[in-house]
C-alpha cells in the first residue's frame, strides 16, 4: 500500500485479518495537547467488558488489534472520534514496518516496555468511563462518547477549556530569544543524552517551528544521528519557505 495515512473508510474496505496501526498524534490534533490517549472499546456484545486501551506518546505504531478485535475497534464511536479530532491517526502496514526500522525503534519500544510496567506498579490506568470526561465544542454541544488525554505530568485533560488554562498558563513563562524556558530546558536535557535517546526524545515532541530547529542544532553536540535528523527537518521547512 503506498499510502501512508489511512482514512476510516480506507481502514473499513481491508481484510479482516489486517492490523489496525495508529500512531499517536496528540500534539497535533485539535486539543493540541500531547500525550497518552486513553480509549475505551465497548464490546460488541453489550454483557461483555469493553476493551480498555491506552495509545502510547510515542512516534512508533501501535497495532489496536493486540488489545481488542477488529471489528469491535472500528465499530467504537470513541474510536472514530479520536481518529477525528486527530488525537490518533492510522497508518499502513507498509509505513509501520518502515518506522520499526528507523534508528532507535528498538530503544523505543524497550522505553514502552519500561513505561507499562511501571504503571502496572504504580496505578490503574484512568478511563473514560470512571473519570466522566465531556468533550465540549465551540458550538456548546457536549459530546459524552470522550477521550481522555493524559499529558507528560500524568494531568489527565478533558475539554478544550481545560487545555486552555494549561496553554495560557504555559504562555506567561518567559522567553528567550523566542523560545519558552520550558523547551530551552527540555532541550539542554536532549542534549547530554546519547545518540538515539536524544533522537527519540526529538522525535517524541512532535512539531517545531524553524525557530527551534535551529536552537537545537546549536544545543546538540556529539550526537550525529540526531544532529543529522535536525538538519534533515530544518531544510524541509526551508526548502517550502523557498517553494511559497
Amino acid at each position: 500500500m503506498s499510502s501512508r495515512y489511512l482514512s476510516i473508510n480506507e481502514m473499513l474496505q481491508q481484510p479482516s485479518s489486517a492490523p489496525l496501526y495508529v500512531i499517536n498524534t496528540s500534539q497535533k490534533s485539535e486539543l493540541g495537547q500531547k500525550g497518552e490517549v486513553l480509549l475505551q472499546i465497548p464490546a460488541l456484545n453489550s454483557n461483555a467488558e469493553p476493551a480498555k486501551i491506552t495509545v502510547p506518546q510515542s512516534w512508533l505504531p501501535m497495532d489496536l488489534t493486540q488489545s481488542a478485535p477488529r471489528e469491535q475497534v472500528l465499530m467504537s464511536t470513541e474510536f472514530r472520534r479520536a481518529v477525528n479530532i486527530g488525537l490518533i491517526t492510522p497508518c499502513s502496514a507498509d509505513h509501520a514496518q518502515r518506522l520499526e526500522e528507523q534508528p532507535g525503534a528498538r530503544e523505543e519500544r524497550q522505553r514502552l516496555r519500561e513505561a507499562r510496567n511501571m504503571l502496572k506498579k504504580v496505578q490503574a490506568a484512568r478511563t473514560i468511563a470512571n473519570s466522566g470526561a465531556t468533550i465540549s465544542r465551540a458550538d456548546n454541544v457536549t459530546n459524552d462518547d470522550a477521550v481522555d488525554i493524559v499529558d507528560g505530568n500524568g494531568r489527565v485533560h478533558r475539554n478544550p477549556a481545560d487545555l486552555n488554562v494549561a496553554q495560557q498558563a504555559a504562555a506567561g513563562l518567559s522567553k528567550v530569544n523566542g523560545l519558552d524556558q520550558n523547551f530551552i530546558l527540555w532541550a539542554d536535557r536532549v542534549a547530554i543524552k546519547d545518540d538515539v535517546s536524544a533522537l527519540n526524545e526529538i522525535r517524541g515532541y512532535g512539531s517545531m517551528t524553524r525557530r527551534m530547529l535551529k536552537h537545537m542544532t546549536r544545543t546538540l553536540n556529539g550526537q550525529p544521528q540526531t544532529q543529522a535528523y535536525v538538519q534533515k527537518r530544518l531544510d524541509k521547512l526551508d526548502t517550502k519557505r523557498k517553494v511559497a
